[in-house]
């Protein structure tokens, strides 16, 4: 009987025992460890990094996003994952959400919203209204010509070399060749059909000779024929009188009224 009194009063202190411990764990503050500091500290202070499940402290994470954002590093990645790149091949990111919740200064969000921004948008600086905007990725990397979006501004350039184009111009060429070509129509300069070099004539007659060395062409400004590619005086002679038999060697002088 004894023994059977002794057994129950074993069970009720341990009943008892029991729920005190459930209450102290009720109560217990919950901790965690911080990935960067180490140090233990209260749920509240908890940062979790979604993705890989790592814990660190509001204030160092803090730190560690606000070092990555003035480095103009992104994605931030998660510290612990790119600390083993090996041991973590998905990496965690320090998502937009959690970075709210660092309150980390507003010029400091805003780099990083343009960060964000980059994944899908490239700024873009018109150096004629001298204002950025945000262009798409995709639409950017189609075309060779930018126009600046912003209203009020007209101004297009090459994306490959920043010069302006002039809209309803020759088309562009980064090295100016389309551009020249179509000063050389609009002016009437002719090209030497042996070296290619460009050439005006500013007075005299219609034969021209190449000044560039060793090119001894002879050509004719009027229809832009070759004449001879001679530097013998007999040959070019010749030539000269064989070609202007048939075109024209001086311009016809406009008549100005003035007597013979």
């Amino acid at each position: 009987m004894k023994a059977l009194q002794e057994q129950r009063k074993f069970e009720e202190e341990s009943r008892r025992l029991e729920k005190e411990r459930r209450d102290l764990a009720a109560f217990a503050q919950v901790t965690f460890t911080c990935g960067i500091c180490f140090d233990v500290l209260p749920e509240e202070d908890l940062a979790l990094i979604e993705r890989c499940s790592h814990k660190f402290c509001r204030e160092c994470l803090q730190g560690y996003t606000l070092s990555k954002i003035h480095d103009r590093r992104f994605p931030i990645v998660c510290p612990t994952c790119m600390s083993d790149s090996k041991a973590h091949p998905d990496p965690g990111i320090v998502e937009q959400n959690l970075v709210e919740q660092m309150n980390i200064p507003q010029k400091d969000y805003q780099v990083l919203e343009e960060m964000m921004l980059s994944q899908y948008c490239i700024p873009l600086h018109c150096s004629q209204c001298s204002r950025t905007s945000f262009v798409d990725r995709e639409e950017y990397q189609e075309e060779n010509k930018v126009a600046c979006p912003l209203p009020g501004c007209t101004h297009a350039w090459c994306k490959h070399c920043n010069q302006s184009i002039n809209n309803g111009g020759p088309e562009h060429s980064c090295d100016g060749t389309n551009e020249l070509a179509a000063l050389m129509q609009e002016k009437g300069w002719k090209t030497c059909p042996g070296c290619k070099t460009n050439i005006l004539k500013t007075d005299g007659c219609n034969h021209m000779t190449c000044p560039s060395p060793g090119c001894n062409m002879h050509f004719c400004y009027l229809c832009g024929g070759s004449i001879v590619q001679s530097a013998l005086p007999r040959e070019i002679s010749n030539a000269i009188g064989a070609h202007y038999r048939v075109c024209r060697l001086f311009e016809e002088v406009p008549d100005r009224g003035v007597p013979p």
